[in-house]
């Protein structure tokens, strides 16, 4: 990769053969990208890279190259469609809506960072998390865990795999997509990237179950349950901040 320098950062500029390539690019990035196009051919595309804006909540303009480390460029008849392509596939990322403009040739461009969660998805994860006004829904949507609905035998290998690593609650008298809200707007929410959920006819009976095989996990306390129906749920990959202190469960 060639690098472009910028005044307070540089990019490092990589040229693939067709737009199809950037799935690739994608894959497990959850939110964290930003996609756009340029209409021309590579140089030039390439030298519009150092003043090319992301989205920003402050007043003051958000260059690419503060926020990012890597830039994908993909030739393309329509520039626009194959960005929106990818969009539908992956979702929006970082951007508020889908690409605007003429369908000319040009080249797709995807925005990434390897050197962890970029500048502007942690402000943007934290500005939609406590803002008041929005909802749980809008949260679900813009989550960054990538949750997965499991048999709670699936939660054994996942536990063992973490080498303890794990956080474990339980939340009584409700279903799978009730406890995906619930864990969203939970404040250990942001200290993790992966979520299992498993129902079970006895939360109280499948906590102490678990335990006994693996352990407190991340907890300093054991779980607390009811012998009610509802959902284990299993925290894992930790993200580079501590995880928050684990509250008393309203099971």
């Amino acid at each position: 990769m060639a690098p472009v320098n910028a005044n307070k950062g540089s990019l490092r500029v990589k040229r693939l053969r067709h737009a199809e390539e950037l799935t690739a690019v994608l894959q497990g990035r959850g939110r964290d990208f930003w996609v756009t196009f340029l209409t021309g051919d590579f140089q030039v595309c390439k030298d519009r890279l150092p003043k090319m804006r992301v989205s920003s909540s402050s007043s003051e303009p958000v260059y690419a190259h503060e926020v990012f480390t890597h830039v994908f460029l993909a030739p393309a008849p329509s520039a626009k469609a194959a960005g929106n392509r990818l969009l539908e596939s992956f979702g929006l990322g970082l951007r508020q809506k889908m690409l605007l403009g003429g369908e000319r040739k040009g080249f797709v461009i995807v925005f990434v960072n390897n050197a962890g969660e970029s500048s502007l998805a942690q402000a943007t994860r934290t500005a939609k998390m406590h803002d008041r006004g929005s909802s749980v829904e809008d949260r679900l949507n813009r989550t960054h865990l990538a949750f997965a609905d499991v048999p709670v035998a699936g939660l054994d290998p996942a536990a063992d795999e973490s080498r303890g690593a794990f956080l474990l609650t339980c939340v009584s008298d409700r279903g799978l997509q009730e406890c995906r809200r619930h864990i969203v707007t939970s404040q250990w929410h942001d200290s993790f990237r992966r979520c299992l959920i498993a129902q079970v006819p006895d939360c109280k009976s499948a906590t102490e179950c678990f335990c006994a095989k693996h352990g407190l996990g991340l907890r300093n306390t054991a779980v607390r349950a009811r012998s009610r129906p509802g959902c284990l749920v299993l925290l894992l990959d930790r993200r580079s901040a501590p995880a928050a202190p684990v509250p008393a469960e309203a099971a």
